[in-house]
């Protein structure tokens, strides 16, 4: 049989395994650029992790002291008795201010780190799925050669132009290996900039809470409109906290990617 007839004979099958590795084609690129991400996304775990640590540490010393000065009935009878009640008044207050910004950041770091330990699921997620589809592509790329070397093995007087053609094809497939591989980074980026998104989307929303609870407690809403206010307030900077760090993660994965600089919110 000549070699036109083998082609023709073999060209469904040809076609099937042609369209099988088109839906397989972003794999080796996408597998290629996961391991990387992940060991980024566990390089910050350690660095949120470590910051949470120390947080943890300073919230239960800011605690310690906080409740220390406002359990202290002797100390308070004592600056009393002395005329010093607003001194104490003072400190007892910037204890418990310390003490919030503490809890504040710390809850801010927590959430942070949940993000991240969500961001490692998912992605070991993607890549055993990877792994798994690596396999299938492998067997097809496997089967194609054997159908070409079956077919094109030894002299092909019939086309004598087959190396020259073949030496442009592993030109043309490096080329689009890498297009392939930058389009499944910048796909990643996307992925990463819409939950950033829609962590700013919530920060909004608690921005609004909070500028109701304020507007109630103008007219008299008392301590419970005040305490609302800066629950929502708290809520607002982790979503926004919660953004830049996603941002941060898609600037390490694209330079086209920009910062949109801190979010420090009020917290009333």
């Amino acid at each position: 049989m000549s070699i036109a007839n083998t082609v023709r004979a073999n060209a469904q099958y040809h076609s099937h395994l042609l369209s099988q590795l088109g839906e397989l084609d972003y794999v080796p690129s996408a597998l290629e650029n996961q391991r990387p991400y992940i060991g980024e996304l566990e390089a910050q775990y350690k660095t949120l992790k470590a910051k949470l640590d120390k947080s943890v540490q300073k919230t239960q010393k800011e605690r310690k002291e906080h409740e220390a000065m406002r359990d202290s009935t002797t100390r308070r009878l004592a600056h009393k008795l002395t005329g010093k009640k607003e001194k104490f008044e003072k400190k007892a207050s910037k204890e418990e201010r310390d003490y919030v910004e503490a809890l504040e950041e710390e809850m801010k770091v927590r959430n942070n780190l949940e993000m991240n330990e969500q961001m490692i699921a998912e992605a070991k997620a993607t890549l055993a799925d990877l792994e798994e589809k690596i396999k299938t592509y492998d067997h097809l790329k496997r089967d194609l050669a054997d159908l070409y070397n079956s077919i094109f093995e030894g002299p092909t007087q019939e086309f004598p132009r087959d190396d020259e053609i073949e030496q442009q094809l592993r030109y043309v497939e490096e080329i689009y290996h890498n297009v392939q591989k930058r389009l499944n980074n910048e796909s990643r980026v996307a992925d990463i900039l819409g939950q950033a998104e829609g962590e700013l989307r919530r920060c909004n929303v608690f921005m609004n809470e909070a500028l109701s609870y304020s507007t109630y407690d103008m007219f008299g809403g008392g301590g419970m409109a005040d305490m609302m206010e800066r629950n929502a307030l708290s809520n607002a900077q982790n979503r926004a906290s919660t953004a830049q760090m996603l941002i941060t993660q898609a600037r390490q994965l694209s330079p086209q990617v920009k910062s949109i600089g801190n979010i420090n919110i009020a917290q009333g």
